[in-house]
């Protein structure tokens, strides 16, 4: 399209001619020995944030995901008691099968204590109502020393008597000799639903005298109360299998 106004003439900013006019201060850069002194007084500041990054991973918890109501687990007696297969220098003894399907609200791998030898992990099982949405996001779980905690986050929160009644830890005993089920039970994290089958153990050891005793029932508290559960079986399920329950 034609136009009816004069061509403009271009015209260079003049503030690049008033800035190239004037004379650029001089810069000298730092000298090798005030690097290494800058080194020496900041040099701690990247290793600071790899820390706090490294704190954080392994502390953050993504939050829990609800799967839904699930059952509560399942304890036969057995006809009289049984012996189980158990490491050199134990006795595992059982009079109750147990089969239970629940959501690790946490986990903890333990190598030090006496009980590590023959339990590596505890896992806190949440089944019946804590799975579901309405009250998996009120709770938040700890563990610590064989114990865990459930921290009530409202007043909307499931009574003391309801987390009790369904929810548990429980000392994991891998059946004895059996790598692959140990490898799977281990590879269990927080958030996975899992179906465990087994049995409520009783483990002694033959040359000590030391007992290790598992609760028969789910509403007990304190010490003691904890399930030892010697796992012949475990499978990771899928979630929506009880999603919207």
């Amino acid at each position: 399209m034609n136009s009816n106004f004069p061509p403009t003439e271009r015209v260079t900013p003049r503030s690049h001619g008033v800035q190239s006019a004037l004379k650029a201060p001089e810069t000298k850069g730092l000298s090798k020995q005030e690097w290494e002194e800058l080194g020496r007084k900041f040099g701690w500041i990247p290793a600071l944030a790899m820390l706090l990054l490294f704190v954080w991973w392994l502390t953050y918890e993504a939050p829990l995901r609800p799967v839904g109501r699930l059952p509560q687990p399942i304890q036969k007696g057995l006809p009289k008691p049984l012996q189980l297969p158990a490491p050199p220098g134990y006795q595992f003894s059982t009079r109750y099968s147990y089969d239970i399907t629940a959501l690790i609200l946490s986990r903890t791998r333990y190598t030090s204590d006496a009980e590590s030898a023959l339990s590596p992990v505890d896992f806190a099982l949440g089944w019946g109502v804590i799975p579901m949405k309405r009250n998996l996001s009120t709770i938040k779980w700890s563990q610590w020393g064989r114990w865990y905690t459930a921290y009530p986050q409202s007043k909307n929160s499931p009574s003391n008597t309801v987390i009790s009644r369904n929810s548990a830890n429980t000392h994991i005993v891998p059946a004895t000799n059996d790598a692959p089920l140990r490898k799977k039970l281990m590879g269990f994290r927080r958030g996975d639903l899992v179906r465990l089958k087994g049995y409520l153990l009783v483990a002694r050891s033959s040359t000590t005298g030391w007992r290790w005793f598992s609760s028969i029932t789910r509403d007990d508290t304190g010490g003691g109360a904890c399930e030892v559960m010697y796992v012949t079986e475990a499978e990771k399920l899928d979630p929506r299998t009880f999603s919207g329950q």
